[in-house]
């Protein structure tokens, strides 16, 4: 006897994205002080900079005269450290997009789950045959996961129920 199988309705899918972004916010906050580090990096790669090309001298060295060191640094970074600060911006922003990729294709390919989804009894599955999603797939999924905030809106219209990234990667999301 074949199993039944149920494809997923969007209600339960946004819920366990809430459930998955939640564990998602508590892994970036515990690793918080690495994306710190990476702060603290581009503010000292960027006053390196300024000093380098803005020597101290001994006059500068005096403490009441040191304000006037800050309103050269503060003009600097605006003329200057502009580029160099969304340089940064973007290798934090790389940071964060790697570990949603390990939090997401980590689960999907190991387990065809997320914890939001196996607390609910779902699981990612091939389109076609069922069975666990290849490794291309859940990259596809990851990579137009973007799309699934309008995308979700398709779920009800599908007869797979399938989102819009799933339409992509060839996936659909079912019941354990």
């Amino acid at each position: 006897m074949k199993k039944q199988v149920t494809y997923q309705n969007a209600i339960p899918r946004l819920f366990a994205a809430c459930l998955d972004l939640i564990l998602l916010l508590l892994l970036l906050v515990l690793l918080g002080p690495l994306g710190k580090a990476l702060q603290s990096a581009s503010f000292s790669y960027i006053f390196a900079d300024f000093i380098s090309q803005n020597p101290l001298s001994g006059e500068n060295l005096i403490l009441p005269n040191s304000y006037l060191r800050a309103e050269e640094f503060i003009e600097y970074v605006k003329s200057h450290g502009k580029a160099k600060l969304f340089y940064f911006g973007l290798c934090e922003l790389a940071f964060q997009t790697s570990v949603m990729a390990l939090f997401f294709l980590g689960f999907w390919i190991s387990k065809a789950t997320t914890p939001g989804k196996a607390v609910l009894g779902m699981k990612i599955a091939d389109a076609k045959t069922l069975g666990k999603p290849s490794v291309g797939q859940c990259v596809k999924r990851f990579f137009a996961y973007p799309t699934s905030i309008l995308g979700i809106i398709l779920v009800p219209f599908t007869q797979k129920k399938q989102a819009f990234h799933d339409k992509i990667a060839g996936t659909v999301v079912i019941n354990l």
